[in-house]
């Protein structure tokens, strides 16, 4: 299960697929019945953690957004936002690992190789980045420079603001997080799982992860000190059109991001 690492950070798909696990392995004669139970029990089990997780993930990121959207902005709450995101993204790199451990243990080695065969004949070879525990939020990225543009933003303003999205400071960081991401799930494809190495991984991963967090802070401020009051009101309200949420910031229980 080998997977490619493309140029965006990969969607957690734990859940989808264990579900896909139970499917292909239900086949007679592949496992045992306690074998399929297990299966079923793991796969309801890591979609019912995966979930709570993501919610969490989620709740950080729309804490993250609002108060973002202060021209006045509150360290501490900022900080609280970006810990509440940090320990939801290390807690789903370890549900990753969890899940593979827990596989090891119910399936045998020549079990655990039909299954990755299994897998990548379901899905095809153009579909193996999705099998990646790691996610990035399109807010990362933004604004863009229609945004600025609609907000009246001279190039000038623009070229200091967009040079955290394309720079090679932050594309350095996303190298190391692609090579860390491929290096863990090439690890993941084999029967003799190396634990120690794994959790390395996810260190450096989450490390490269907490980084991008920090340069989003740092281009938050850029924002405010390049630009003037009306255009990051301007900027604000843009930025809400594209998310479809109230200028005044997201409503509880609304995920960010387009559906």
């Amino acid at each position: 299960m080998r997977g490619i690492i493309n140029s965006r950070v990969l969607i957690v798909t734990v859940s989808l697929i264990l579900a896909v696990f139970s499917a292909v392995l239900a086949e007679p004669g592949s496992v045992t019945a306690s074998q399929r139970e297990q299966l079923k029990s793991l796969a309801a089990e890591m979609r019912d953690k995966t979930r709570r997780v993501r919610d969490e993930l989620m709740r950080g990121r729309m804490d993250l957004f609002a108060a973002y959207q202060s021209w006045d902005l509150n360290e501490q709450r900022v900080r609280q936002a970006i810990s509440r995101i940090s320990r939801a993204q290390s807690a789903l790199l370890n549900l990753h690992l969890e899940n593979q451990l827990a596989l090891r243990r119910i399936l045998n080695s020549e079990q655990f190789a039909e299954l990755s065969r299994q897998v990548v004949r379901h899905w095809g070879h153009g579909h193996k980045g999705r099998f990646g525990p790691f996610e990035e939020s399109p807010l990362d990225r933004l604004p863009d420079k229609a945004m600025l543009d609609a907000a009246g933003v001279s190039p000038e303003q623009a070229r200091k603001i967009l040079q955290f999205s394309d720079s090679p400071r932050r594309q350095a960081i996303i190298d190391r997080l692609q090579r860390y991401s491929k290096q863990l799930i090439d690890l993941f494809s084999s029967y003799d799982l190396d634990t120690a190495t794994a959790r390395r991984l996810i260190d450096k991963i989450h490390d490269c992860q907490s980084e991008l967090l920090e340069l989003n802070l740092e281009k938050q401020q850029v924002l405010r000190s390049v630009l003037t009051r009306e255009q990051f009101e301007k900027l604000r309200i843009e930025m809400s059109k594209r998310f479809r949420m109230p200028a005044g910031g997201p409503r509880p229980g609304r995920p960010v991001g387009r559906r």
